[in-house]
């Protein structure tokens, strides 16, 4: 799986990519924690706040969810989360040594038109300096939690509504999920098919792009699924 990953989406996940797992279901909390980062680096923390809204304008510095803790057992992903600010996260994210046990788990869509080819999307760099490939989707926030679990499925069809204006009732999701793990990240994919061909779901996406002041996405794209990796997702 680990190889077929690499093949059909090495432009997308930032390298090395460490492993790969499919798992029936997923089970996130999310607990108190003072992340020790947060208090030694406050000063730099902000500083690089600043530099980097001088740098792209639309960044917001919303309370987001970064994980310490998982695991794969038995068929299920498990991981444990904690609440920190966006700028913390930007600090941690170039400066990743400084804590290696937290990880970026957020999950992604693979989603499968009616004509068997898979969406992508470009969107900006965090840096505002240039573009880049991804799969639709984004980072866990409180909104997300039910008590102290947290959904990363409900974060997943907040994110298609949001990015694209994918409807949750447009989409029906199909087994298990992908665990793709890196360094200092984690990607949860969700494989979903979609009722409608690949270029009447493009025209309704960028329709939907281009109402949007801020829009989170630039444009999407399709690529056709290959047998490999459409035997291993539909069919596995």
């Amino acid at each position: 799986m680990l190889s077929l990953l690499q093949k059909e989406l090495a432009d997308i996940f930032p390298a090395p990519i460490r492993g790969a797992s499919l798992v029936r279901e997923l089970s996130c909390s999310v607990t108190r924690y003072a992340w020790p980062l947060e208090s030694k680096h406050s000063v730099e923390i902000s500083n690089h706040y600043r530099r980097a809204l001088r740098a792209n304008p639309r960044l917001y510095n919303d309370t987001i969810l970064l994980a310490r803790g998982w695991g794969i057992r038995l068929g299920q992903f498990r991981a444990e989360f904690f609440q920190t600010d966006f700028a913390s996260y930007l600090y941690w994210r170039k400066h990743a040594s400084e804590d290696r046990r937290v990880v970026n788990c957020s999950p992604a869509a693979i989603i499968i038109s009616q004509d068997e080819q898979f969406l992508l999307a470009t969107t900006s760099s965090l840096e505002g300096n240039s573009t880049k490939l991804c799969l639709p989707g984004g980072m866990p926030e409180p909104r997300d939690m039910q008590g102290s679990r947290l959904d990363l499925q409900d974060t997943l069809f907040r994110e298609l509504a949001e990015e694209l204006g994918v409807a949750k009732s447009q989409v029906s999701l199909l087994p298990g999920w992908y665990i793709v793990a890196g360094t200092s990240w984690i990607v949860v994919l969700k494989p979903m098919k979609c009722s409608i061909d690949a270029h009447v779901l493009s025209i309704q996406i960028r329709k939907y792009i281009a109402r949007q002041r801020n829009p989170e996405l630039i444009d999407v794209l399709f690529r056709p699924l290959s047998s490999d990796w459409g035997n291993t997702i539909v069919r596995h």
